[in-house]
């Protein structure tokens, strides 16, 4: 797929690189890079205890999407433009 011109990537690893000795995942390991002269510094936040209230061991599962706003946007077969892991408290 080819990159879209003047976008901020970023690839985040979550738990896929581990060191070979001892399977440790690294911790917050990314690439993040430009097809444009500057990295976007955008940050979105927030947390997910008003959908999840009570079972917070659930919360090591759940991924939050980030989508275009559109009138069709189908969030079951379209492609987020931002993937981020919910921590222990819910917030991402």
């Amino acid at each position: 797929q080819d990159l879209e011109d003047s976008t901020t990537y970023v690839f985040d690893f979550q738990k896929a690189v581990v060191d070979l000795s001892e399977k440790n995942p690294a911790e917050n390991l990314k690439i993040v890079f430009s097809t444009g002269t500057s990295i976007d510094s955008l940050n979105i936040s927030g947390n997910i205890n008003f959908y999840y209230p009570e079972n917070k061991e659930d919360y090591k599962n759940v991924l939050v999407g980030v989508y275009p706003l559109t009138d069709t946007t189908d969030v079951f077969t379209a492609q987020p433009y931002y993937l981020g892991q919910v921590d222990t408290l819910g917030n991402f």
